[in-house]
């Protein structure tokens, strides 16, 4: 089941309104009205387009779980690259990644969450990054590290956080909340403290089905 479809609520939930309905495609993690009990995990990918000359190389493409309750986001888990981190790499291999998304917030158009990096009992930065991608199944960056390795390029001198936000890839066509696509593809946008915003931060990740 697609917790997030306009199919989803309007057939089942009587006290869904078409406002409420017009509300969700606004901001559809947030909006539709459904039970408490019901509950989705949802699998986005993006596709990392700069090695598709070179397919023998080791994918860096980024995935997101979203673990979905009533209609809100509850928790989920990020699976990337140093990039994430990084204004520009130089020189090296990426290294990897697996976090939990913390500090989640909703607004009506989009669900915002942090990344955090892990750092010592003296406040120093953690090699929490893995030397090749991290199994979708694993959720917890020390055994990412036990089963890839350790990543030999680590330097500390990526950001501490990352706040990003997910938005809706297509717009609500018209005034008819029933006409749109579902939630099938989200935009990615991150913001650091030391890079800030850019347009080249913006991810384009596409629903998964789970095989």
């Amino acid at each position: 089941m697609l917790l997030l479809s306009l199919t989803a609520g309007a057939g089942a939930q009587s006290a869904t309104t078409a406002e409420q309905i017009k509300a969700f495609y606004a901001g559809y993690m947030k909006a539709l009205s459904l039970p408490a009990s019901a509950t989705d995990t949802l699998l986005y990918r993006h596709h990392y387009p700069g090695q598709d000359a070179c397919p023998e190389l080791t994918s860096e493409d980024s995935y997101m779980e979203l673990h979905v309750q009533g209609g809100i986001v509850r928790k989920g888990f990020f699976w990337g690259t140093t990039d994430m981190m990084d204004h520009a790499r130089e020189g090296y291999a990426c290294g990897f990644f697996v976090l939990p998304m913390t500090d989640i917030t909703h607004a009506m158009d989009s669900v915002s969450f942090t990344l955090k990096t892990v750092k010592d009992a003296d406040g120093q930065p953690v090699n929490m990054f893995a030397s090749s991608p991290v199994g979708l199944h694993v959720h917890r960056w020390e055994e990412a590290v036990k089963l890839c390795g350790p990543w030999e390029s680590f330097t500390t001198s990526l950001a501490d956080s990352v706040r990003a936000s997910i938005r809706p890839h297509a717009a609500p066509r018209g005034n008819r909340p029933e006409a749109c696509p579902l939630p099938d593809s989200v935009i990615v946008r991150r913001w650091t403290e030391v890079f800030g915003f850019s347009d080249s931060d913006s991810m384009l990740f596409v629903r998964e089905r789970r095989k």
